[in-house]
């Protein structure tokens, strides 16, 4: 199963490499024991039970990179006046 986390992380660009219906379906079913398809798009998967792991911590990390809280650039610092501006006189 270590190999599934390098498959994980390339997935999209497997994705747009691999147009072959075949591949992409064996693929599907080496990651997903259910995927659910919507007039031609996947709406949504169920990971094989010993996948589930990896896409827990892959979603943690998107959740974090979209809340902007994965580093102390992007996220809190611990100031709570983010707002407040040395150049301008306060009110």
């Amino acid at each position: 199963m270590k190999n599934f986390g390098s498959l994980l992380s390339n997935f999209a660009d497997f994705w747009k490499v691999e147009t072959a219906p075949a591949e992409r379906r064996r693929l599907l079913l080496s990651l997903f024991e259910q995927v659910w398809e919507d007039y031609g798009q996947i709406v949504d998967v169920k990971p094989r039970s010993g996948l589930v792991p990896y896409f827990q911590a892959a979603s943690a990390k998107r959740h974090e990179t979209r809340s902007g809280f994965s580093s102390a650039q992007n996220g809190s610092d611990g100031t709570r006046t983010r707002d407040l501006r040395r150049d301008r006189p306060a009110l």
